[in-house]
């Protein structure tokens, strides 16, 4: 894919359903949904896979974000003692 194209990924889900997608186009979300349909082939559907990317729905219980621990500043650390 040219570098000057937009390469998309998302994930969502509808609140009260059962079941979250993903939608990649990047290589490394694309090996990993992959990997998510050979070892949970009961649990992952692939819906989309073409020469642009892949989508896959999976059970809602998986869906979380990530974010980074809160940085502590030295001040704080010496409060605490």
């Amino acid at each position: 894919m040219p570098k000057n194209e937009l390469i998309e990924t998302h994930v969502g889900y509808i609140v009260g359903e059962p079941r979250a997608y993903m939608y990649s186009e990047e290589k490394r979300w694309i090996k990993t949904m992959k990997r998510w349909l050979e070892d949970f082939p009961n649990e992952v559907i692939l819906k989309v896979q073409n020469d642009y990317g892949m989508e896959v729905e999976f059970p809602i219980e998986w869906f979380g974000v990530n974010y980074p621990a809160k940085k502590r500043q030295k001040s704080d650390l010496k409060s605490q003692k």
